[in-house]
């Protein structure tokens, strides 16, 4: 499981409920990634031209809108609106991998 962030504090909170939940990383190897020169669309693309069957949960500061849809209908997995609790992100993520 690898998570993304394009804000720097988004990835600080993110890394924050990770370790809460156990997955600090294994082999020494860090399960979160800044993306701070690409936007949460472009992210998604990327991912999906590495692996099409990735499971993405997208998770913004904005509310739903046409965007999220539209990365909703292209596979992504789930939706999380920022601030989440992590028991949002939890749920969305064990969705994603169902």
């Amino acid at each position: 499981m690898l998570f993304f962030a394009t804000r720097a504090h988004g990835s600080c909170l993110l890394r924050a409920v990770l370790a809460g939940g156990g997955l600090g990383g294994e082999n020494g190897r860090e399960p979160l990634t800044a993306m701070p020169d690409m936007d949460g669309p472009a992210c998604f693309r990327g991912i999906r031209a590495v692996d099409p069957d990735a499971r993405v949960v997208i998770c913004s500061g904005f509310s739903r809108d046409a965007n999220i849809d539209t990365l909703l209908a292209a596979g992504a997995r789930g939706f999380v609106t920022k601030p989440y609790l992590a028991n949002d992100l939890w749920r969305a993520v064990e969705l994603a991998r169902s």
